[in-house]
C-alpha cells in the first residue's frame, strides 16, 4: 500500500492508514465487502467495468513467459493466437477467448467481458464523428464487423440516423445483444434500422456492397496473416465506393517524422515520454495476449494494400484512438 501511495494511487492519512484517492477510486467496485463475499464471481456484474480491466491479471502472469517465448524458435517468429506468451504461461493450446470459454474460468471470462466494457468506455465512439455520414444515401447499410453488443452501433444510430446498422458477431453474442438492444433501444430493433447477424470475420462476408465496414479493436487482436484473411473478405464484398472503418489506436515512432504534426517539440520524445506510455504498453499486451501488436501508420497501410484497400484519411488525436478511412484499391484493368 505505501508503495501505492508514493505514487499517488493510495493516500497515506497516518501510520498504517490509507484512503482512496481520485486514481484508486476506480479500483472500487462500489459494492459493499458483504455483497461481493456472498457471490464472489458476480462481483463486477453492474459495475463501470473500470475495477475488472484492472484486476486482470492474466496478463500479469503471462508477460513473465514474454522473452522465453520471444526467444524459442518455436514461437519467436509465430503470429498464431495459440503460441502467444499466455499460452505458454497458463499451459494450453487455446485462443483466449476458447480458454475463457472452459467452465473453470466462469470469473475470468465474466471479469474481461466487463472490463472490456470499461475500457470501450473509456475509448469512446465519439471517434465515429470525425466522419462525414450525410455523404451516404438514406436507407445505407454500414455493417459492424465483430461488433458485440453494439456499442458503436448505438452511437451511429444517433449520430447518423439515415443509415442501416448490421452488428455481427459470433451467436452467443449476438443473442445476448439483441437482448439488451431490446431493453434500451426496441424502437431500432423492431424498425430494423439495427439488425443482428451471425458471422465469423473468417468467413466470406455475406453483406454485399454495403457503404461502410466498421472494425474497432479487431485488427490489434490478431496477428497480420489473420487480419489480412479478415481485411480480404471484406474487400471481396466491397464495392468501388465502400468505405472501411478502422478504430483504434495508431502507435507514434519515436524517431522525428515530417509526417507527424502533433509530435512533441524537441527536447521531448515525439510521443511526450511518460504522457504516452499507454500506446506502447497495449502493443506489448496485444503481443502477450494475442501474438498480434497496435500498428503504425506504415504498418497499417501496407497491410491494407496487400488486401486490396488504401487509406484515405486518419483522423483523432495522436496518443488516443484514431478513426482509419479507406477505400478499396480499384484496378484500372
Amino acid at each position: 500500500m505505501r508503495s501505492l501511495a508514493n505514487s499517488h494511487i493510495f493516500r497515506e492519512v497516518k501510520p498504517d492508514v490509507f484512503a482512496h484517492t481520485m486514481h484508486s477510486s476506480v479500483l472500487d467496485t462500489g459494492k459493499p465487502i458483504e455483497e461481493i463475499l456472498e457471490n464472489p464471481e458476480a462481483k463486477h456484474d453492474g459495475t463501470r467495468g473500470l475495477a475488472a480491466f484492472y484486476e486482470f491479471d492474466d496478463l500479469a502472469k503471462a508477460s513473465t513467459v514474454l522473452v522465453e517465448n520471444m526467444i524459442d524458435p518455436k514461437t519467436a517468429f509465430s503470429d498464431s493466437p495459440v503460441q502467444a506468451p499466455i499460452q505458454r504461461a497458463f499451459k494450453h493450446n487455446l485462443t483466449l477467448y476458447e480458454w475463457y470459454e472452459l467452465p473453470e474460468n466462469v470469473y475470468r471470462r465474466r471479469r474481461f467481458g466487463i472490463g472490456m466494457t470499461g475500457l470501450a468506455a473509456m475509448r469512446g465512439n465519439e471517434i465515429l464523428s470525425e466522419f462525414d455520414w450525410t455523404v451516404f444515401p438514406k436507407g445505407s447499410v454500414v455493417v459492424d464487423v465483430g461488433g458485440g453488443f453494439g456499442a458503436s452501433a448505438k452511437f451511429l444510430a444517433t449520430h447518423a440516423p439515415h443509415v442501416n446498422i448490421i452488428i455481427q458477431d459470433k451467436p452467443e453474442v449476438t443473442a445476448a445483444g439483441i437482448q439488451a438492444w431490446k431493453g434500451h433501444s426496441p424502437d431500432l430493433l423492431e424498425s430494423k434500422r439495427v439488425v443482428f447477424q451471425s458471422h465469423d470475420f473468417f468467413d466470406p462476408q455475406p453483406v454485399k456492397q454495403p457503404a461502410g465496414f466498421i472494425l474497432k479493436n479487431i485488427i490489434h487482436n490478431w496477428g497480420d496473416s489473420y487480419s489480412l484473411e479478415i481485411l480480404t473478405h471484406l474487400r471481396k464484398a466491397a464495392s468501388p465506393d465502400t468505405k472501411l472503418f478502422i478504430v483504434g489506436a495508431i502507435l507514434q515512432y519515436l524517431c522525428p517524422s515530417s509526417n507527424d504534426s502533433e509530435s512533441a517539440p524537441e527536447p521531448l520524445l515525439p510521443s511526450y515520454g511518460a504522457h504516452g506510455e499507454h500506446q506502447y504498453m497495449l502493443d506489448m499486451a496485444m503481443m502477450t495476449l494475442f501474438n498480434a501488436r497496435e500498428h503504425t501508420t506504415d504498418s497499417l497501410s501496407a497491410l491494407l494494400r496487400k488486401a486490396g484497400w488504401e487509406i484515405d484519411a486518419i483522423r483523432g488525436a495522436l496518443q488516443g484512438v484514431q478513426l482509419t478511412v479507406a477505400s478499396p484499391i480499384v484496378s484500372d484493368n
